[in-house]
């Protein structure tokens, strides 16, 4: 019986042998996507870093009230939305709106009327018709633009009226307009 046992076991061992092909072929590497959605999660890893980054100059600049650190802020989120790149379907679209208008008004409390202009005109352009909308239910878009754009005219003390910006600012601008005449 025992032959019988032994001779059972080594074709049994031949069978598993068989099942398992035991080759030298080399595996293929992962997938392009794979590493692909690696890239991107290393994207968005690094935005949210120097988002904090910035958003931390921010709060330093907003205690300190120093125009350079608003203005090191203002630069280091809008380079965080830049480096991006292809990932940005990733990034929440808010988070995203928000950190370029932080970067936008940034630029304003820091004195570059410039760079807040064109950092606006990379939200309007990035966002189309999306918008911000302050706790008074004014627009950041209109807002900006009245402080960016207005000049002392009578269009655009007409247009002002119809903006959505804060009423804040629209007085501001219009007590500016006043003293200008008189």
């Amino acid at each position: 019986m025992r032959p019988f046992t032994i001779s059972v076991g080594i074709v049994g061992l031949a069978l598993l042998a068989a099942c398992n092909p035991m080759t030298t072929a080399q595996t293929p590497g992962p997938s392009t996507n794979v590493v692909e959605r690696a890239l991107d999660m290393q994207a968005v890893l690094a935005f949210n870093d120097c988002v904090n980054e910035g958003k931390t100059r921010d709060i330093s600049a907003s205690k300190a009230m120093d125009p350079a650190l608003y203005l090191s802020s203002a630069d280091m989120l809008v380079t965080c939305d830049d480096q991006l790149g292809s990932s940005t379907q990733l990034a929440d679209k808010r988070d995203r709106m928000q950190i370029s208008a932080l970067a936008v008004q940034n630029y304003l409390k820091g004195g570059d009327v410039a760079k807040a202009r064109l950092a606006l005109n990379k939200f309007e352009e990035k966002f189309g018709p999306g918008d911000l909308i302050f706790s008074d239910g004014s627009s950041f878009t209109s807002t900006m633009h009245a402080l960016l754009f207005f000049q002392n005219d009578q269009r655009e003390q007409l247009a002002l009226s119809s903006l959505n910006a804060k009423s804040r600012v629209k007085d501001e601008i219009r007590r500016a307009w006043y003293w200008q005449k008189n």
